[in-house]
C-alpha cells in the first residue's frame, strides 16, 4: 500500500475516533465505546505503518540519490534514448555555411541502461536489415554506432556534463543477512566497497567538403555528415568496447570481464562449453544476460544441435528482436576477437548493469561534437568539418557478472 493511502486511512480513523467522542451520547461504555476503541486502534496501527512505509520511501530516495551522484549530470529515463531536438537537414546546411557565425553543433545522447528486455524493443532493430531509415543528424549517428556494436546499446550508459575523471563505487562484498530471535540485536555486517575510474577519452576526426555540394538543395546533407562521422565514431568506438585494452584507452568488455573456461579446442567451441559459459554467471546477472560474439563464431553456433538434432541457436522470429541461445539476447559484434588461438570470442552477463560506457553530454549542448572551419581551405571553397566524442568504458562488479569463453 502506497504512503499516501495509509496516511489517508490514519486521518479517517482519527476523524471516526474524534466523532465518537463529540457525540452527546457517548459516556465511555457501550457500543460507542467498542467503536471508540476500535477507531483508535486503527488509527494507531495507520500510524506505525505509515511511519515504517516512510522508513522505506527514505532508504528508496537516499539510495537513488547515491546511484544517481556517481556523476554530475546522469539523465533519469531508463527507456531508451533520451529524447533529444531533431537536427535536420536546414540546421546541418546552416551549420555548414561559411556566413554563419555558428561553428560548433552539438548532438545530445543521453542513453541510459534499460534491461535486455527493455532495449531490443527499443533499439534491437537498428542492426536489422529492416530498420527504417532515420532523418535526423543525430539518428544517422547513433544508427551507425549501433550497426558497428552491438555492445553500446544493451550497456549502462553514464553521461556526465564535464570531462574530468569520476570515481564510481563498486561492490566487492555483499553484506550478508541473518536470522535473529526475538529480542536480540542484529549483526552488523558491512558491505566492502572499490572503485573504479571512468576517464574521457576522445575519439576524433574530420573530413572535407566541397561548398557547391553542402548547398547543392539536391544533396542530402543530413545523411551524408551523419553517415560519415556515424560510421568513423562507430568503427573505433565499437573496437574498443569490444577489445580496449583499458590502458591510456576505453576497456573492453573481453577484457575487463573475467573468464568462465578455456576450451578444449584452439578453433572452436562446442555446446557443453557454451552452458559452462552460460551457468558460471551468478543466477541473477544470468537472467538479464545477453551473448555478444563475432561473425565467425555465429556461423559456427548456428551449425550445432542438441542430442536431439535440433539446432540450439534460434533466430529471431518477430522484426526488431534479437536472435537468442538459451533463451537469452545472441548478438553479433563485427569487432569480437576471431576464433583463433588464446582469443576470447563469446562474453556472456549483464551488460545492462555491469558494463558502463561513460560519454561526456554537455548538459546544455550535446553528447557528439560538430565544428566546421572554411578558413585554412578559403581559396578551393571547400569546408572542413570535424568530430569528436569524450568517452570511456569499464566492466564493473567482481561477483563474474560478465564472463568471456576462451580458446586454448
Amino acid at each position: 500500500m502506497l504512503t499516501k493511502d495509509i496516511t489517508q486511512k490514519k486521518l479517517a480513523a482519527v476523524a471516526a475516533a474524534r466523532a465518537v467522542a463529540g457525540n452527546p451520547a457517548y459516556n465511555g461504555s457501550g457500543e460507542l465505546e467498542i467503536t471508540y476503541q476500535r477507531a483508535i486502534a486503527d488509527a494507531r496501527r495507520f500510524a506505525q505503518l505509515e511511519s515504517e512505509n516512510r522508513e522505506i520511501d527514505t532508504l528508496n530516495a537516499e539510495t537513488d540519490r547515491a546511484r544517481s551522484g556517481l556523476a554530475s549530470v546522469i539523465y533519469p529515463e531508463r527507456g531508451g534514448i533520451r529524447t533529444a531536438p531533431t537536427i535536420g537537414e536546414a540546421e546541418v546546411r546552416a551549420w555548414l555555411d561559411p556566413e554563419n557565425p555558428k561553428r560548433s553543433l552539438y548532438l545530445p545522447l543521453g542513453a541510459q541502461s534499460r534491461s535486455n528486455e527493455e532495449w531490443w524493443k527499443d533499439v534491437g532493430s537498428t542492426v536489422k536489415a529492416g530498420y527504417t531509415v532515420p532523418t535526423s543528424l543525430l539518428d544517422r549517428v547513433i544508427y551507425h554506432i549501433n550497426g558497428e556494436s552491438s555492445i553500446w546499446a544493451p550497456s549502462y550508459h553514464l553521461n556526465t556534463s564535464t570531462g574530468e575523471d569520476i570515481t564510481v563505487p563498486v561492490l566487492a562484498t555483499d553484506a550478508t543477512a541473518h536470522l535473529t530471535a526475538e529480542k536480540t540485536a542484529a549483526t552488523i555486517t558491512n558491505p566492502v566497497f572499490g572503485s573504479e575510474t571512468l576517464k574521457s577519452y576522445r575519439l576524433d576526426g574530420f573530413f572535407v567538403l566541397s561548398m557547391e555540394l553542402m548547398r547543392d538543395s539536391g544533396v542530402d546533407v543530413t545523411r551524408l555528415v551523419g553517415d560519415a562521422a556515424g560510421r568513423a565514431i562507430g568503427t573505433l568506438l565499437g573496437q574498443y568496447l569490444a577489445t580496449g585494452t583499458g590502458s591510456g584507452e576505453p576497456e573492453g568488455i573481453t577484457i575487463g570481464s573475467t573468464s568462465a573456461a578455456t576450451c578444449a579446442s584452439k578453433t572452436v567451441f562446442t555446446l557443453n562449453e557454451l552452458k559452462t559459459l552460460y551457468y558460471s554467471v551468478p543466477a541473477g546477472a544470468r537472467r538479464n544476460g545477453c551473448f555478444v560474439m563475432g561473425t565467425d563464431s555465429i556461423a559456427l553456433l548456428a551449425t550445432l544441435i542438441d542430442d536431439n538434432g535440433n539446432y540450439i541457436w534460434q533466430p529471431a522470429l518477430i522484426a526488431g528482436q534479437p536472435d537468442t541461445l538459451f533463451g537469452r539476447p545472441c548478438l553479433e559484434d563485427c569487432h569480437m576477437p576471431s576464433l583463433a588461438s588464446g582469443n576470447r570470442p563469446i562474453v556472456f552477463g549483464d551488460l545492462s548493469n555491469y558494463f558502463y560506457i561513460r560519454t561526456v553530454d554537455r548538459a546544455t549542448s550535446g553528447g557528439i561534437l560538430l565544428e566546421f572551419d572554411s578558413s585554412p581551405l578559403f581559396t578551393s571553397f571547400e569546408v572542413t568539418a570535424r568530430w569528436a566524442i569524450w568517452t570511456d568504458s569499464r566492466v564493473m562488479g567482481g561477483g563474474g557478472e560478465i564472463k568471456y569463453l576462451a580458446l586454448a
